[in-house]
């Protein structure tokens, strides 16, 4: 995302630019990418490299598979979930919050006064726990709330949207997401995720099913460090044990991508619009083609 980060990515400067049991359908090859059958994702590695054409049409999208993939490194935001109500800030509450509150303040400064509070949230670099992060937040929203004309402080206020960011689940997993991690669990494959983001990830992502199936999280303002830096990519590496060439980043941002390539990692962007990268690296346009990906590498 351009200008309004997401806190599935962390602030500007840093690139932040911030269960029902699964039905599992089967993967089949067609020309323009993967389509899904129903039943139960039953294809095997034999029917995979049994399949030539199966294998044209993901080389000639993605180029060669190379080896084995031991583990994928996953981005959250806009890639494993997205925001609800279509945008990650001001949150998809403020509106709704505000004008119950403050009927009569106008919004028409919002873009102006989102710059603001981000440049807030750019300044923190580290913010370890959930206390932490909620009272960032209240700050960031009593910055909004400034800039758009409300005179007297209202510390009530700031924290309420504080709390609808911190301590609401204000994303949800992208259709294909649940699938596409249970199959790649079950067929041996490890996953973390690597996000430029904040501490409550963490128990969002439990609430909504989907923390079990990683074995951590790198989160750019517990560790220190953020994507495009070297050191976040490496930091997942090292928990996991497994070399940078046996392992697979994917993310919506090209440049995270690219510095991770750089390091010896294989690298795949998701653009679900089915936009086509001009930077030369492999793009896919869903989590199931991920999943076609590491299938056919191992």
């Amino acid at each position: 995302m351009a200008g309004i980060e997401k806190p599935g990515e962390c602030p500007s400067r840093y690139r932040r630019t911030v269960s029902s049991s699964l039905v599992r359908p089967s993967f089949r090859f067609r020309n323009d990418g993967l389509e899904q059958s129903p039943g139960r994702l039953a294809s095997t590695r034999s029917q995979h490299r049994s399949s030539h054409h199966s294998r044209r049409v993901l080389q000639h999208r993605l180029g060669p598979v190379g080896g084995p993939v031991q583990g994928v490194l996953f981005d959250a935001g806009d890639t494993l979930v997205r925001p609800k109500g279509g945008r990650w800030f001001p949150g998809h509450r403020f509106e709704a919050t505000v004008r119950a509150r403050l009927p009569g303040l106008s919004l028409g400064r919002l873009e102006e006064a989102l710059e603001l509070g981000m440049a807030h949230l750019s300044e923190q670099a580290l913010v370890q726990t959930v206390e932490e992060e909620r009272a960032l937040f209240q700050r960031y929203y009593a910055i909004l709330l400034h800039s758009l004309g409300v005179e007297e402080r209202d510390d009530a206020l700031a924290l309420e949207l504080a709390e609808g960011m911190v301590d609401a689940v204000n994303f949800e997993p992208f259709p294909d997401t649940l699938e596409v991690v249970g199959l790649l669990r079950e067929r041996g494959v490890r996953m973390v995720v690597v996000s430029n983001t904040w501490p409550s990830l963490d128990w969002k992502l439990r609430a909504l099913g989907l923390r079990e199936f990683f074995e951590a999280l790198v989160i750019s303002t517990q560790c220190g460090f953020e994507k495009p830096d070297p050191r976040i990519f490496l930091e997942a590496s090292r928990r996991m044990a497994i070399a940078p060439e046996h392992l697979l980043f994917v993310d919506d941002h090209a440049p995270n991508v690219a510095a991770a390539m750089e390091l010896g990692f294989r690298g795949l962007v998701i653009r679900r619009d089915g936009r086509v990268l001009q930077e030369g690296i492999r793009s896919v346009r869903s989590l199931e083609d991920v999943a076609a990906y590491v299938l056919e590498a191992n």
